[in-house]
């Protein structure tokens, strides 16, 4: 390989594999600190709405890499119900997917993540196809 298709090489694949993605958040975990509302997770997590029924909606990172646009419901030791939704196709998806929609159900906007997490698969694909045909061409 030449030093210019090594560099470009290295470049594609930085750029694909080690963004981080950025959640809006309200409380800190011991995995995910909490700066300034934004926690960073890495290719393998995912951002979190909490809408608990008792305090309202909590925005937080996951390193665990749930179903993109899946809401579950949950229950605290305590007894009370909390609905979560998780998201990985954009940054700040947690706020930008529910944020607005705190006086509606969260529930309501999840049947929109089927077209979204295609659209990122198909950006994902063409830069790695991008990259193999300069790489071909350098060559």
């Amino acid at each position: 390989m030449k030093v210019p298709s090594i560099i470009i090489f290295i470049f594609v694949i930085s750029f694909t594999y080690t963004t981080a993605l950025k959640c809006k958040c309200t409380q800190s975990s011991n995995r995910n600190p909490c700066d300034s509302g934004i926690c960073e997770v890495d290719a393998n997590g995912s951002c979190l709405t909490l809408n608990h029924e008792a305090s309202g909606f909590h925005y937080a990172c996951s390193t665990s890499k749930l179903s993109n646009g899946q809401c579950t419901d949950k229950t605290t030791k305590s007894g009370q119900k909390v609905t979560v939704c998780s998201c990985s196709n954009d940054d700040y998806c947690n706020f930008q997917r529910w944020g607005q929609q705190e006086q509606k159900s969260i529930i309501d906007s999840a049947e929109d993540d089927d077209a979204n997490s295609s659209s990122s698969l198909i950006i994902s694909t063409s830069l790695m196809l991008i990259s193999a045909v300069i790489l071909r061409w350098i060559n």
